[in-house]
């Protein structure tokens, strides 16, 4: 099946996850870090997981020095919170400003996040991030 458009889309035939995956795993990993940064960033769970499934690190940092458990974790995202954990993601990792998931999890007010990143072992330091 070929692409065709509809209403100015392009609409792309269905693919396999096994065919998706090794779509993803022609890209750089340097690619795959960036595209993994914006899956967690949108909530995206299935494609953080084919991306992790492509060879991406699950510990990169974007510009800012946020892994994808932080991002995550800020945006309130609890499924792709424990897709990291699942997958070995540094849960007590710092950004540039000293902040872990568990720190942004508890600005940003996400309860839940909050308590499934202690079930996992996340470090609660009193201190407040810069």
């Amino acid at each position: 099946m070929r692409a065709k458009f509809v209403n100015e889309y392009v609409v792309l035939p269905p693919k396999s996850k096994e065919d998706i995956i090794r779509d993803l795993k022609t890209l750089s990993r340097d690619e795959l870090n960036k595209q993994l940064l914006k899956a967690c960033e949108q909530g995206l769970t299935n494609i953080a997981q084919w991306i992790i499934d492509a060879g991406a690190n699950v510990n990169t940092k974007s510009m800012s020095g946020w892994t994808p458990l932080m991002i995550a974790a800020m945006n309130g995202h609890k499924d792709i919170v424990k897709l990291f954990l699942d997958n070995d993601a540094d849960i007590n990792i710092k950004d540039y400003e000293q902040c872990t998931a568990l720190r942004y999890a508890l600005r940003y007010g996400h309860k839940d996040i909050v308590k499934l990143l202690k079930k996992y072992g996340a470090k609660d330091e009193s201190q407040v991030c810069k």
